[in-house]
């Protein structure tokens, strides 16, 4: 009789092994597989923007593309809403003074995109938002005014003197 016990304990200790092992495979099995892909880190005629505004101010503005509006301007509450908005959107470029840092533009490209309901939503939250922070924000509007750089240029420069950096 005590022999049956014993496998009968080897069998009860043989399953729960088994069991035990199923379940360390099962948890494998069940850790999430990410399925991104790098992608270029600007758009063609973002780039080009970029190489023009490089050319036009590269000398006394440092230009970044694609900036967190959370990085640029911050809401005066601990409310979870107007931040999560702020750190969710992000804009075009951001040109900085090299001697004053604290001296700044936004500039938008507004392509076809813009024309969308939600795109113009979220413009308008966008210019509000800069507009209380007192950063000024420049539009440019189409691809082929990229042609005219010295007109470019001159708006940009307009729209810095307008907020008086």
């Amino acid at each position: 009789m005590s022999q049956q016990y014993i496998y009968l304990i080897i069998i009860c200790l043989v399953f729960l092994a088994l069991i035990v092992i199923l379940l360390k495979l099962k948890s494998q099995k069940s850790i999430p597989t990410f399925k991104y892909s790098k992608k270029p880190f600007l758009r063609d005629d973002e780039y080009t923007y970029y190489q023009l505004l490089q050319q036009l101010f590269g000398t006394y503005y440092l230009i970044f593309a694609q900036v967190r509006l959370g990085d640029i301007i911050e809401y005066k509450s601990f409310e979870y809403t107007p931040h999560n908005k702020i750190f969710m959107k992000s804009v075009d470029f951001l040109l900085v003074d090299k001697k004053d840092r604290a001296k700044y533009i936004v500039i938008e490209l507004d392509g076809a995109s813009h024309t969308a309901q939600d795109r113009m939503a979220r413009d308008v939250f966008v210019n509000q938002a800069l507009k209380s922070a007192g950063v000024p924000i420049y539009h440019q509007k189409k691809y082929k005014e990229y042609f005219y750089p010295e007109q470019i240029k001159k708006e940009i420069l307009s729209t810095l003197q307008d907020v008086q950096l």
